[in-house]
């Protein structure tokens, strides 16, 4: 937990990095609802002289409600590891997917191939389905890695704004929140000398992210029903034990 990370020292009168870093996740994890959009670009580093190569270029848009109703689509291209192209260049697939709560389930779609597969638990189950980002999965409640450490950044980009660089064990992060406390941008990055050693055996180095928040909006109260969404009645499920159920049949209101 964000309160139990190491505590850095602090000027007098002056909270720790953590203790201000947890105050202002505060709001994420009592919040009932929350919306965001969120621009999540990704590069992979070249491992000689050269520029960057792009690796994600997705738009994440968020409209949930607890206990689990609501919608998260992820839209845009990605690279999924196939061999670069004779100029260097890898090659990115589009990615339209997106997790949907009808309030009692979530179901993960993959709209290209028009399929749904049901997931077992609740949000904070998701893990690798909920994206990687702090205020996010604190307000999902998804178990994240313990944190090492977490320090102040300087020089804030807008007038206002509180940054917080953070340390687990495999990375570090940056966020940055405005002057109303709302989040508004942060970078992913991997452990140096994990990254280091990865070169060093000659691998690629490992990739970066960088999210711009277009969207922050969390809701103290929320009436479920109006946030549910459920995947179009046309789609097939992908479990076999599902196959012969289709979609549970939609009101107008609930279509994506």
């Amino acid at each position: 937990m964000i309160a139990a990370a190491l505590l850095l020292a602090a000027p007098a009168g002056q909270e720790p990095p953590a203790e201000r870093l947890a105050a202002l996740l505060r709001p994420c994890r009592e919040a009932a609802a929350i919306e965001a959009v969120v621009h999540l670009r990704g590069e992979l580093p070249a491992a000689a002289a050269g520029p960057p190569r792009p690796i994600a270029d997705v738009r994440l848009s968020l409209r949930f409600a607890r206990p689990a109703a609501g919608r998260l689509e992820w839209r845009g291209r990605m690279w999924t590891g196939a061999d670069p192209t004779e100029d260097g260049a890898l090659p990115l697939t589009p990615i339209d997917r997106s997790l949907l709560g009808d309030g009692e389930r979530l179901y993960l779609v993959e709209r290209r191939e028009r399929r749904f597969r049901r997931l077992a638990g609740g949000l904070a189950d998701l893990g690798p389905d909920w994206p990687a980002l702090l205020p996010l999965q604190v307000w999902a409640g998804v178990e994240t890695e313990p944190i090492l450490a977490v320090e102040a950044l300087p020089d804030p980009p807008e007038t206002g704004w509180r940054g917080f660089r953070v340390r687990s064990r495999w990375h570090l992060a940056e966020y940055w929140f405005d002057a109303d406390g709302a989040f508004r941008a942060a970078r992913l990055l991997p452990d140096p000398e994990l990254d280091r050693l990865q070169r060093r055996s000659g691998q690629p180095p490992l990739p970066r992210y960088r999210a711009e928040i277009e969207l922050w909006r969390l809701h103290p109260c929320a009436d479920p029903k109006a946030w549910r969404a459920r995947p179009p009645a046309d789609f097939v499920a992908a479990s076999s034990e599902e196959k012969e159920e289709t979609a549970p049949k939609q009101r107008e209101e609930d279509r994506p």
